[in-house]
């Protein structure tokens, strides 16, 4: 095959803009006085990092912080993980593509693809699956024997994802009669199988699966952190069912429809596809292109509503990951209620009630246990039903038997977001209540102390 010719200013360019989007938002909030990682799954691997109760990948993060200040990982290992990402998708693709501007296209659109800007923002693990899905890819294609490695560290890390990748290696591995290969990853499914017995923590993983299906997170433009992006979407499965050079043959196409299917139901599916629709996606686009137009003025004017589409998009996350939580505001009441458990150890054992959304970053910043978390249907049920109640006994009873002695609301509570009115719920019930006390009051944030928590007032 002919060596296709790269401008290497351009690539590099490409590399500068994804290092550049990603620093954006830790830029901004900074310059606004906010050091703080947005979102809650960063806090949620820190807060099992210090009760002791870690997966893989928080082990993986526990053992780099002993090395390695927090507050550099939280930016340093997501920057590292997008330019190996980017690298690896560059020397994967680089094989395939067909042209220069084919090449670009798909630098582009993989780096544009909002997902890839969430993944790559404080700790999240999604960002470690994608960069290893494309060391297997990578190494696979070198046919080196290393790629079983990464393979294993995928399946430590979410052995679902793990089954899905050794199922289609599998299919390759047939299609291409590599008997080999066959016999290797047959074998190796049977070393997991093994492990498994000895690794307690991963067949528990498979219990906690959740496959639910949320149209308005789908596609990005409708407000999906973890979607896809609609044209990518369509453009890359036209793309992939139009390749006349079987790059995949029929049953790798059928398997990654099915598996685009499923990822419908299941989050991180989504985000491990983002490199197959970024190519296929390309690839279309560029056969578009080299068609000859009937109104030459529409091709200009298709590539650049594209391209907008993407950058706005991607622009839109930007914005919404520099306003997202935590504020300063509301890391300042939490820091309140870690000098309140500080200064009285009788309420070390006492929970906090709040937004479901907050319950990890409050729990990591005030160390007191947010009663509500996001990942606990049953307690974002209760959570709700609670903040809304205006039955005193009810509140009453169901603090006392959760022992939940704070309750914190804030601003966008109030807005739509559990409640609407400031008078509403069991803000009523403490406003006029002598056994809730208001016990902190700034910046729209509230807290209260409820003193029969524990059926005693023993809060100074």
């Amino acid at each position: 095959m002919q060596k296709l010719k790269q401008n290497k200013w351009i690539l590099i360019l490409l590399f500068i803009f994804a290092i550049l989007l990603i620093l954006a938002t830790p830029i901004e909030r900074s310059l606004n006085g906010n050091l703080l990682t947005p979102g809650e799954e960063t806090y949620h691997h820190l807060n099992n990092i210090e009760g002791g109760t870690t997966n893989f990948y928080e082990l993986i993060i526990s053992n780099l912080l002993n090395f390695i200040p927090l507050t550099i990982l939280i930016i340093v290992l997501p920057l590292i993980l997008m330019l190996l990402s980017l690298t690896l998708f560059y020397s994967i693709i680089i094989d395939y593509v067909k042209s220069e501007l084919e090449l670009y296209f798909a630098m582009g659109i993989f780096i544009l693809t909002p997902v890839f800007l969430t993944i790559h923002i404080g700790l999240i693990l999604y960002s470690l699956l994608l960069c290893l899905t494309l060391m297997i890819v990578h190494f696979y294609k070198l046919k080196s024997k290393l790629f079983l490695l990464f393979l294993l560290l995928i399946y430590f890390l979410s052995p679902f994802i793990g089954l899905i990748l050794i199922l289609f290696l599998l299919l390759d591995a047939g299609a291409k009669k590599t008997k080999l290969n066959l016999f290797i990853l047959l074998g190796f499914i049977g070393l997991i199988v093994v492990l498994g017995f000895f690794i307690p923590n991963i067949y528990l993983q498979f219990s906690s699966l959740q496959f639910l299906f949320k149209p308005n997170q789908l596609f990005n433009f409708l407000g999906g952190k973890y979607g896809f992006v609609l044209f990518s979407f369509v453009l890359g499965l036209l793309g992939l069912y139009s390749d006349k050079d079987a790059i995949l043959n029929l049953g790798q196409r059928l398997m990654m429809t099915i598996i685009l299917f499923v990822s419908f139901f299941y989050e991180p599916l989504r985000v491990l596809l983002i490199p197959f629709l970024s190519f296929f996606a390309a690839n279309y686009l560029t056969k578009l292109i080299n068609k000859k137009w009937a109104v030459f003025y529409l091709k200009e004017v298709t590539i650049i509503l594209f391209i907008c589409m993407l950058l706005f998009s991607t622009i839109s996350e930007i914005q919404g990951a520099n306003a997202e939580n935590p504020t300063l505001n509301q890391k300042e009441a939490y820091s309140f209620l870690y000098l309140v458990k500080d200064q009285n150890p009788e309420v070390s054992s006492a929970k906090l009630l709040t937004n479901p959304a907050y319950g990890e970053q409050a729990t990591y910043f005030s160390k007191i246990e947010a009663y509500s978390f996001l990942d606990d249907a049953q307690s974002i049920l209760f959570t709700k039903h609670l903040m809304k109640s205006r039955d005193y006994a009810f509140i009453k009873e169901r603090l006392q038997q959760e022992k939940i002695a704070f309750i914190y609301v804030d601003d966008l509570m109030l807005n739509g977001n559990i409640l609407d009115k400031q008078d509403q719920g069991i803000l009523f019930v403490m406003d006029n209540n002598d056994n809730f006390k208001l016990i902190y009051s700034k910046n729209k944030e509230k807290i209260y102390y409820f003193t029969l928590w524990n059926y005693s007032d023993t809060l100074s």
